[in-house]
C-alpha cells in the first residue's frame, strides 16, 4: 500500500492510506473512499504527561554529548549551562515534534502493509533552520514535513516514490534599505546603552514603562537586530563533527542521535561564530550585573548566546513569564520548563512550584490592576478564539483536539439565543488561516455568525463589547480582568487541564459562573446574565474570587509580590 504523509504526496489510486486529516488539504475532490484515512483519538492526559517526560529524559541525553562537540567545533569550553541556555528550547521542540512525526509513522506501518510512500530527495539543509526561531514557521509547512517523513522512512527502509519540490522559505529577510535603517539606529542606541550597569530587553513591558525601569537602574533598554541575514552555506563538514554517538537500529533515539546533527540550527553550527562576535553584539551592554528579559531568550539566537556568555562571566539572569497559561496547566509549556531551568530568577505573576528554588512573585508587565470593577457597558459579545495547527506542536497528536475545540466554539455559538447571535462577534486569531485551514470552516453549518476584522486591534473590539468569552488559558483573560471587563473562560477539558494544586481557584471561579468546561454550560450562563453583566461582574463573590485569581496568575498585589526594583537589585535573592 502507499502512504501519503502530506497533501504534497496524495495520488489517485486505490490502496492509498492517508496519515491525517491534514493530507486532504487542497484535495477536496479525492473520494475517501478509495482511500484509507488514518484514526487519532484524543490523547488521555497520563498518556500526554508520559510523552512528555520522555522526551526530556531524551533532551537531558543529547545535552551533555551535544555540549561537548559544540566547544570542540568552535574552540570554547564552555558549560553545559551555557549551552543549555542556546540550545535548550529549541531542543525541547523539536524532540517533541520529530517523536510526534515518528509515532504516526509507527503507527502506519503497524496497522497497514505499507510498501512505498511519497517523499522528496532527502536534503538535510531543508529540515535545518537558518535561525532556531525558524522553526515555528518549518514545523507548521507542508514542506518542511514531507522532508521529516521521508528521513523517517527510509530510516524505516519504506521505498519513497520522488515528487517534485520546491525549497521552503527559511527565515525572514529585510531589504537594503529597512536592514540598514534598523542596524544604523540600533548602533546609535547601542552606542549609549553598552555601558548600562543592566540589560534589560523585551521585558513585555510596553516601550515607556520599560524605558523608566532602564533608567530607575541607571542603564539604557537594550535594542535588538531581529533579523540578520546570513549567506554561509550549510556545510556537512562542520556537522558532522558534531554528531552524536550513536548504535544502528530502528529505535526513535538511535534515528535521532544519527541525524541531529545535520538538522542543527545554523545558528549553532555555520554562523556561531559571527553571530557571538559580530558587530551587532557591540550594542548590548557590556559587562551587565544583571540581565532581564521576557521574551528575548527565546527570539532572538544572538542574545541567547551574549546571554549565554554573559551568564558565564557572573551576570545574573532574570527572566519573567510573558503570557498566559504559565501555572495553569497540567501539562507544563516547554517554554515554562526551559525558563525555569536556565534563570537565576524566574519571576511568576503569583503561581509557585515546589519543584524550583529561583521562583519570586511579581507584578504582571502588561497591565497592571486599577479597579477589577466594571463601570457601565453596552455592546454585544465578543468570543475570542485561540489558533490550531494543522501539524501537531507537541509530542502527541493534537488533531483530535484541534477538531473538537472548532466544533465545541461552533456549539456554543448555535447555542446562544438569536438576541445574542445577532449582538456577538467571532474573533478569529489572527494566524488561524496560516497555522490551519482557517476557522472559518467550524461555522459553516451557521448561518449570519459575525466574524471580527482580525485587522482591528483586538483591545478596540474588546472595549466595545458587552461580556468577552476566551476559549483557552490566556493573556487576553488576564488582561481584562486587569481592566475591569467581565470575561468569562471556556476551556475543553480534554485539551486544557487545570494543574492539580491550582485546581480549587477554577473551582471557585466555576462556582461564580466565570470558568465553564462545556459550550452548553457557558452559553446558558451568558443568557442567564446577559441583561445584568455589570451587577454580576461587579457582585461581591465575583470580585473576591477575580481578585483571588489575580493574586495567583495575573500579578495582582499580595504578601509575597515584589517589585521591580526589589528583584532586579537582588533582593528575592537576599530574603
Amino acid at each position: 500500500m502507499f502512504l501519503a504523509t502530506t497533501p504534497l504526496s496524495i495520488r489517485s489510486e486505490h490502496d492509498v492510506v492517508l496519515l491525517g486529516p491534514w493530507c486532504l488539504e487542497g484535495h477536496s475532490e479525492i473520494e475517501l473512499g478509495s482511500c484509507h484515512l488514518m484514526s487519532h483519538g484524543l490523547v488521555p492526559l497520563d498518556k500526554k504527561l508520559a510523552l512528555n517526560k520522555e522526551v526530556q529524559e531524551t533532551v537531558e541525553r543529547i545535552l551533555p554529548n551535544l555540549c561537548q562537540r559544540l566547544n570542540a567545533l568552535h574552540g570554547q569550553n564552555q558549560s553545559d549551562r551555557y549551552w543549555r541556555i542556546i540550545c535548550g528550547r529549541w531542543l525541547l521542540g523539536f524532540v517533541d515534534v520529530l517523536y510526534q512525526r515518528w509515532n504516526l509513522i509507527d503507527q502506519a506501518l503497524t496497522e497497514f502493509p505499507i510498501d512505498h510512500a511519497g517523499g522528496f530527495t532527502l536534503d538535510h539543509s531543508m529540515i535545518a533552520p537558518r535561525r532556531s526561531q525558524d522553526f515555528a514557521q518549518q514545523r507548521i509547512s507542508h514542506e518542511w514535513n514531507t522532508h521529516v517523513f521521508t528521513a523517517i522512512l527510509r530510516h524505516r527502509n519504506v521505498a519513497i516514490e520522488l515528487l517534485p519540490q520546491g525549497r521552503p522559505t527559511n527565515g525572514t529577510s529585510l531589504n537594503l534599505e529597512d536592514r540598514f535603517i534598523k542596524q544604523t539606529a540600533v548602533a546609535l542606541w547601542g552606542l549609549l546603552a553598552k555601558r548600562s550597569p543592566m540589560c534589560i530587553a523585551d521585558s513585555y513591558f510596553g516601550t515607556w514603562s520599560e524605558m523608566r525601569l532602564a533608567l530607575e537602574n541607571r542603564s539604557l533598554p537594550a535594542r535588538l537586530i531581529r533579523v540578520i541575514p546570513s549567506k554561509v552555506e550549510y556545510s556537512e563538514s562542520m556537522r558532522e563533527s558534531v554528531k552524536l554517538t550513536s548504535t544502528a537500529g530502528e529505535s526513535f533515539e538511535e534515528f535521532l542521535f544519527g541525524n541531529l546533527h545535520r538538522w542543527l540550527p545554523y545558528s549553532w553550527v555555520e554562523d556561531f561564530s559571527e553571530l557571538s562576535a559580530g558587530p551587532h553584539t557591540r550594542h548590548l551592554p557590556q559587562n551587565p550585573h544583571t540581565i532581564f528579559t521576557a521574551n528575548a531568550h527565546h527570539s532572538s539566537d544572538y542574545f541567547m548566546i551574549y546571554m549565554a556568555k554573559q551568564a558565564e562571566r557572573g551576570s545574573r539572569i532574570v527572566l519573567a513569564q510573558h503570557g498566559g497559561l504559565y501555572g495553569e496547566g497540567e501539562v507544563r509549556s516547554r517554554n515554562e520548563e526551559h525558563e525555569l531551568a536556565i534563570a537565576d530568577t524566574y519571576v511568576t505573576w503569583g503561581w509557585k512550584d515546589s519543584s524550583y528554588y529561583n521562583i519570586v512573585h511579581g507584578p504582571n508587565q502588561i497591565s497592571q490592576p486599577t479597579s477589577t470593577a466594571c463601570s457601565s457597558r453596552e455592546g454585544g459579545l465578543l468570543v475570542v478564539m485561540d489558533t490550531t495547527f494543522r501539524y501537531s506542536r507537541y509530542s502527541w497528536e493534537t488533531r483530535p483536539e484541534r477538531d473538537l475545540y472548532g466544533e465545541s466554539c461552533a456549539l456554543l455559538y448555535s447555542k446562544l439565543s438569536a438576541d445574542i447571535q445577532k449582538k456577538s462577534i467571532v474573533r478569529l486569531h489572527h494566524d488561524h488561516n496560516q497555522c490551519d485551514e482557517g476557522h472559518e470552516q467550524f461555522f459553516r453549518e451557521l448561518k449570519g455568525v459575525n466574524f471580527d476584522d482580525v485587522s482591528r486591534p483586538i483591545e478596540k473590539s474588546i472595549s466595545e463589547s458587552r461580556l468577552v468569552v476566551v476559549t483557552t488559558l490566556s493573556t487576553t483573560f488576564i488582561q481584562n480582568v486587569s481592566r475591569g471587563i467581565p470575561t468569562l473562560i471556556y476551556a475543553q477539558p480534554e485539551i486544557y487541564e487545570i494543574r492539580a494544586e491550582y485546581r480549587w481557584i477554577f473551582d471557585e471561579l466555576a462556582k461564580v459562573g466565570i470558568f465553564h468546561e462545556s459550550s452548553v454550560s457557558v452559553a446558558r450562563w451568558i443568557t442567564a446574565i446577559w441583561d445584568g453583566v455589570g451587577e454580576w461582574w461587579n457582585s461581591e463573590s465575583v470580585q473576591e474570587v477575580v481578585n483571588q485569581y489575580g493574586r495567583h496568575f495575573a500579578g495582582f498585589p499580595s504578601q509575597t509580590r515584589k517589585t521591580w526594583q526589589q528583584i532586579l537589585n537582588g533582593d528575592d535573592v537576599k530574603s
